[in-house]
């Protein structure tokens, strides 16, 4: 049961998602890049892009903060992964390189 699921999401992955290579792993995830406003103490607002990856997380082992990882060929630098739902799916917050 545990590896149909897993088969499922790496269909979902690779038929939603965008090319990801990271060291000598290539895969797919889903790339979201979106607008956020962001508050500063004084009271000022800015907008700015939020970057995150959707992958899953036993296909990528070592995607930790500061790692390179490409995604649709453009290089990004982890800012941090959080682990989604059951645990197979983590969110990866990236910056451009």
């Amino acid at each position: 049961m545990i590896q149909s699921r897993d088969a499922d999401l790496d269909a979902m992955l690779a038929g939603s998602g965008v090319p990801v290579v990271f060291g000598q792993l290539k895969g797919f995830g889903l790339l979201d890049i979106s607008d956020e406003q962001v508050y500063s103490s004084e009271g000022a607002t800015a907008t700015v892009k939020k970057i995150t990856l959707t992958v899953r997380i036993a296909a990528w082992p070592g995607l930790i903060e500061d790692a390179t990882v490409t995604a649709d060929g453009t290089v990004y630098r982890v800012i941090s992964a959080h682990q989604m739902g059951d645990g197979r799916l983590a969110e990866v917050l990236l910056a451009r390189s």
